[in-house]
């Protein structure tokens, strides 16, 4: 008769026991499940600034003609018998063109050219365009890419400005390259700040949900700003008040079943 009176109280018992063993603290994308599918949305093109630097290459089939749209600090030497323009006297020009006030560069022949605003892929095309009406090349191959894309981290992570040598990075690759978020930082809230159209916007970013993949600020762009705010102080000492509650109803309840057991053997005798 014990036995049918104490084994309901036991299985309650048991039941808050895994309950209270569930409550955790969770990390990044809390929400991806195991096999499941999430559509990968394309990387938007970060768009050029006033005050960038881009490095841009000339090419095509016959160098020397290529040679006079390329800036190089050393010198360099036509070998008329071959055709080709020898480099190895000079390193190309690490500063690469910047892009000015007025959002133009500077390029060698073509003269100004107004870039900012567009993505990098742009203005490779608009450079293949004007070289081949001139005509100066017709066949014209040109690369075009950020000398330093920067992102400025500031907030609960190590902060500091950091170069990527591509111009698409993500905020996981970003936050990674900071060695990750500190523990009082505020995930569910990451702030990207974007400079577009000459005016500053916010973006919010849930990095314990799997909606951050759909965020226009998922991939980073240039001269972008990631800041991760610090958990407010009330809030983070009611949530550790909290664990200690929780804490203490796990012992309890763990030292309850671990009597009731023992009665249930002993009344069973």
């Amino acid at each position: 008769m014990k036995s049918r009176i104490l084994l309901p109280v036991v299985a309650v018992c048991t039941m808050l026991l895994s309950s209270c063993g569930a409550y955790k603290r969770l990390g990044l994308l809390q929400d991806m499940s195991v096999d499941s599918l999430y559509v990968v949305q394309d990387r938007m093109e970060s768009r050029i600034s006033v005050g960038d630097r881009l490095s841009i290459t000339v090419t095509c089939g016959n160098p020397a003609l290529a040679a006079p749209f390329n800036v190089f600090t050393g010198s360099q030497a036509y070998d008329s018998s071959t055709g080709e323009v020898d480099y190895t006297a000079g390193t190309e020009q690490q500063q690469g063109y910047l892009v000015d006030k007025y959002g133009d560069i500077d390029f060698p022949v073509l003269g100004k050219i107004n870039v900012a605003g567009t993505t990098l892929v742009e203005v490779k095309a608009e450079i293949e365009k004007r070289l081949k009406e001139k005509p100066y090349i017709s066949d014209p191959l040109v690369f075009v890419e950020f000398t330093d894309f920067r992102i400025t981290v500031l907030g609960q992570a190590k902060n500091g400005i950091y170069s990527f040598g591509s111009g698409s990075v993500n905020i996981l690759e970003a936050i990674a390259k900071v060695d990750g978020p500190k523990t009082d930082a505020v995930l569910d809230d990451v702030w990207v700040i974007r400079t577009e159209g000459g005016a500053r916007r916010l973006y919010s970013v849930n990095l314990k949900s799997t909606s951050l993949y759909d965020s226009p600020a998922f991939y980073l762009h240039q001269n972008d700003i990631l800041y991760l705010k610090p958990k407010d102080s009330a809030q983070d000492s009611d949530r550790t008040s909290r664990q200690t509650i929780w804490n203490n109803m796990v012992t309890v309840i763990s030292m309850l079943s671990s009597l009731l057991t023992v009665i249930i053997v002993y009344s069973n005798r």
